[in-house]
């Protein structure tokens, strides 16, 4: 077949275009179709026979035709054999021999051909017949001794071609069957369908065969009389021409409609679309087509299915969904499996699944085609077989299946008669439950377990309709009211045996609010029964939103909660305890709730630290905020191990009283109450007021503390001091000793002089130690006095640089200075803040490596005051060492502090100095790059005699 087709399109009537007024036919054959035509031997099928034709003409030197039974040529002719009158008449001279023979040899008198033919049978039936001309001008003719050769050959050909039919025939009964399976009352037999198909047979609707030519040609061989309600055309409008039912498809999806069926005419695939129709009558419709295509041999494609109106569906939503999905099931598959039986050997001749492992082209060709074997990979047929059963008694049967991996099916089979009522067969339908077993197992489940919660919570639920009068209760309503479950419950009218006095007047308002007008109620009522403790009841009811002829619907529960009650009363006394307690303790109070966050303070704990409650509101937040940062770790820690794993909470930590001053607080609090799964809930505990208490402890720690320390410095200062007067002493001692005993010759030797230079040296460095010994002596003992004057601050600045200007040019570096030439002088003491200078100086010196850098600078500070600062690029003090340094004979620590030669008292004199002018002293530094040293003098109005 082709594989293109015309766009039908072109064929459709345009607007203002004139409508076509004859066209080529398109439709089935006309009413003076041949007997051979009406019996399948179309020219199409006489086509498909031509190759076996022509084989046999070339094997007797002649030609092979198909003619029908007056002897007419079915299918072309060739034209030596069409021009010859003779040979037309010897082919109707054999044609009537046939009519009483299967075969015979004819030959004719005038015209010298010899012919043989025999009878084309289909099922019995003498449709046609096969004929066999020898020519006489052929290189080797056939005569009549040839007779018995050519015979067998041509009813052997003969058989051939009446086999062929035959399977088109069957193959086309099998079609027919399925189709009366599908479309007969086998409703009942396909279950899993029955209510939709009740549906389609009330909607309008129209089967019909479609067929579309290459050429563009389309028209409907076949529909019936609903094409009135989709079209609003007569089936014999559109039978030969399918454009009277085009033209009234909505412009807007005309385009759409028709390149879907060139799509399926391309694909071979199902066409199924849904447009709109302008009904000549019925106005603007919405339908929807679904059809299968079918090539046939002559390039043409010819569509079987339905098209139903679907105008409610698309305009109720509700209508639409359960319509689409009922419409796929029928039209496009069948969920359940559904299989043909014509006998109780339990072989399926049709079935409408067929398995993916197998590829025989018919359900009789499949190896163990029995249901059971197929669909559930049994050697033997199912308990209870319903095909088995249907066989034997005639009548529909039922059975449930499982399969050994745990899949369940329901399986359902009818009988199929015939119109005298004859069983021919039966139609089995198989439905896997699976997933309805385990939804009806875990329901099953589900109520035992709602009635074992509801004897367990002793709760219970009811329905009350007004029209019946009487409710319905479940089984825990029943044992709350202690009834017989096997009696009918009492009318409201007597629920005075329940309820009583107030309670049953609650009782009565409220079912009558919620019955009359849809209020919804939740009391709690006092219920008593003969003999038995009063119990505590909640009932809750919520009416229907609509009422009924009668009022609303109310459903309800009802719930036993006596022990509940009666812990509230319990809790309720135990809070009020508590309160009273609260209000008479000395100490703070709170209360953490940990499933709100909220906590409450009695009035103790607001007054201790100076705060209203009418202004701070008691938070977790706000009590952190409260806590000294450096306790928060501390606080923190403590109070997660109490909520986490219930320990007691008792810490001591400083809080921030409302006037900014810290207070010493001792907090203790344990867990008073958990959930279900153990955790935390509530938590209660006091503040005690100890900072008192604390402050004298830490005084005695500090005081401690500070004597061991001192302890330690003096310890370190004895060692330090007797290595320093140690070492110029023995230089002394050393060089005089040799001098004086003139061990290298009487006085005046070179090497003596270089003895007395050291000699020289080591003195004044002993001297220099003591004069700082000195002044951190008189310093400490508060006898070192300061001479105020002004001092010009530039002016001493460059005296100390000149003074340590030789020592780093020794030591390779490089001094800078940044002095604002306009600073104002400052009160001090001249001499002191030299000193404070070079020993500054000569310190950044001495640890600076060479090519450094060593800068003085000075600058306004603090409106009078000046701060100085001396900064280099050496080596650096860790952090560990700087609050160290400042005391007498401590150094650096690290290895490069430990190869410089250094006393340790340069940064504790400077310290003394500047502390006396009531000035401070920083130090910045880093490892590796250097440090800062800056001296901040403040600003001193007079001085004694400066007036």
């Amino acid at each position: 077949m082709t594989n293109d087709f015309v766009d039908p399109r072109t064929r459709l009537p345009r607007p203002g275009a004139p409508t076509p007024t004859e066209r080529r036919q398109a439709g089935p054959p006309p009413e003076g179709a041949t007997v051979a035509e009406a019996g399948a031997l179309s020219p199409e099928r006489i086509a498909t026979l031509s190759p076996l034709l022509e084989q046999m003409g070339r094997l007797v030197g002649g030609v092979a035709l198909v003619v029908d039974r007056q002897g007419r040529p079915l299918g072309p002719a060739p034209e030596s054999v069409a021009e010859r009158d003779a040979r037309h008449a010897i082919l109707a001279d054999l044609a009537r021999h046939l009519e009483a023979q299967d075969d015979t040899t004819l030959r004719s008198a005038s015209g010298g051909l010899m012919a043989w033919g025999t009878r084309l049978s289909a099922d019995g039936v003498h449709l046609a017949n096969l004929m066999l001309l020898a020519l006489p001008d052929a290189p080797r003719p056939l005569g009549e001794d040839h007779a018995g050769a050519v015979l067998p050959m041509i009813r052997a050909t003969s058989k051939e071609i009446a086999r062929r039919l035959l399977a088109e025939i069957q193959a086309r009964d099998a079609r027919n069957m399925v189709t009366r399976l599908l479309t007969r009352g086998t409703t009942e037999a396909l279950a899993a369908e029955s209510r939709l198909m009740r549906m389609a047979a009330q909607v309008p609707g129209v089967l019909y065969q479609f067929r579309l030519w290459p050429d563009g040609r389309m028209a409907f061989p076949y529909a019936t009389e609903g094409i009135r309600d989709i079209y609003g055309v007569a089936p014999a409008a559109v039978r030969d021409d399918a454009l009277p039912a085009a033209a009234v498809i909505h412009p807007d999806d005309i385009d759409r409609v028709m390149e879907s069926i060139l799509r399926s005419a391309r694909t071979l695939t199902l066409w199924h679309e849904q447009y709109r129709v302008n009904h000549p009558t019925r106005g603007l419709i919405h339908v929807e087509g679904r059809s299968q295509p079918e090539p046939l041999p002559d390039g043409s494609v010819l569509w079987h299915g339905l098209i139903l109106d679907v105008t409610d569906r698309v305009l109720k939503d509700e209508a639409l969904l359960a319509s689409k999905r009922e419409k796929a099931l029928i039209l496009e598959s069948i969920s359940d499996v559904v299989a043909y039986f014509t006998g109780p050997d339990m072989r399926m001749v049709w079935s409408n699944v067929r398995p993916t492992q197998v590829s025989a082209p018919t359900v009789q060709d499949w190896p163990d085609n029995t249901c059971h074997r197929r669909w559930f990979d049994s050697d033997v047929p199912c308990d209870g077989c319903p095909v088995i059963e249907t066989f034997r008694t005639g009548q529909p049967a039922r059975a449930d299946h499982t399969t050994p991996d745990g899949r369940h099916w329901a399986l359902g089979a009818s009988p199929v008669r015939d119109g005298d009522g004859t069983l021919v067969g039966v139609v089995e339908v198989a439905r896997e439950i699976t997933d309805q077993v385990t939804a009806k197992r875990a329901l099953d489940l589900a109520v035992a377990d709602l009635k074992r919660a509801q004897r367990i919570a002793r709760v219970g639920n009811w329905l009350f309709d007004p029209a019946v009068g009487v409710p319905e209760w479940s089984e825990e309503v029943y044992r709350l009211y202690e009834c017989d479950p096997a009696q009918p419950p009492p009318a409201l009218a007597d629920f005075g045996r329940f309820y009583g006095g107030a309670d049953l007047e609650r009782f009565r308002a409220a079912i009558s609010g919620a019955v009359r007008d849809g209020k919804p109620y939740d009391i709690t009522l006092r219920l008593t029964l003969p003999d038995r403790a009063p119990k505590w009841v909640r009932a809750i009811g919520e009416p229907d939103p609509e009422p009924g002829p009668a009022g609303h619907v109310v459903r309800g529960t009802i719930q036993d909660i006596t022990q509940v009650r009666a812990a509230e009363d319990a809790l309720v006394r135990s809070e009020e305890t508590l309160r009273l307690a609260l209000e008479v303790a000395e100490d703070g109070v709170w209360d953490l709730d940990a499933r709100t966050g909220t906590v409450e303070w009695n009035a103790r704990y607001y007054a201790m630290l100076g705060l209203s409650p009418d202004i701070f509101r008691a938070t977790p937040d706000a009590w952190m905020g409260l806590i000294h940062p450096e306790d928060w770790p501390r606080v923190e820690a403590a109070a997660e191990a109490a909520m986490q794993n219930g320990r007691q909470f008792n810490i001591e930590y400083r809080m921030r009283r409302a006037d900014g001053a810290w207070i010493w607080v001792w907090d203790q609090g344990r867990p008073v109450a958990r959930d279900a799964d153990g955790a935390v809930t509530r938590m209660i505990g006091l503040v005690t007021d100890i900072d008192a208490r604390k402050r004298r402890e830490l005084s005695a720690i500090e005081a401690q503390v500070s004597a061991e320390q001192a302890t330690q410095e003096k310890s370190r200062f004895m060692a330090a001091m007797s290595h320093e007067l140690r070492t110029p002493l023995n230089a002394i001692l050393g060089f005089s000793e040799m001098m004086k005993e003139e061990m290298l010759g009487r006085i005046g030797h070179q090497s003596y002089r270089q003895y007395a230079a050291d000699i020289h040296a080591s003195g004044a460095h002993l001297a220099k130690l003591i004069d700082g010994l000195m002044d951190l002596a008189k310093i400490e003992a508060g006898r070192r006095d300061l001479t105020l004057e002004r001092v010009q601050v530039p002016a001493v600045a460059q005296a100390a640089l000149h003074l340590v200007e030789q020592t780093a040019a020794r030591a390779g570096l490089t001094l800078e200075s940044d002095l604002d030439p306009t600073l104002p002088p400052v009160i001090a003491d001249d001499l002191a803040v030299r000193q404070i200078l070079f020993n500054l100086l000569t310190n950044a010196i001495k640890y600076t490596p060479r090519g450094g850098r060593v800068t003085l600078s000075a600058r306004a500070y603090g409106g009078g005051g000046v701060a100085i600062a001396v900064a280099d690029t050496g080596i650096g003090i860790a952090d560990a060492d700087r609050n160290r340094l400042f005391h007498p004979f401590a150094r650096g620590t690290s290895a490069e502090h430990s190869r410089i030669e250094g006393s340790g008292l340069g940064l504790a004199l400077v310290k003394s100095l500047v502390d006396l002018h009531g000035g401070t002293l920083s130090l910045e530094s880093t490892p590796g790059q250097g440090s800062v040293f800056t001296v901040r003098l403040p600003p001193r109005r007079s001085a004694p005699g400066l007036g």
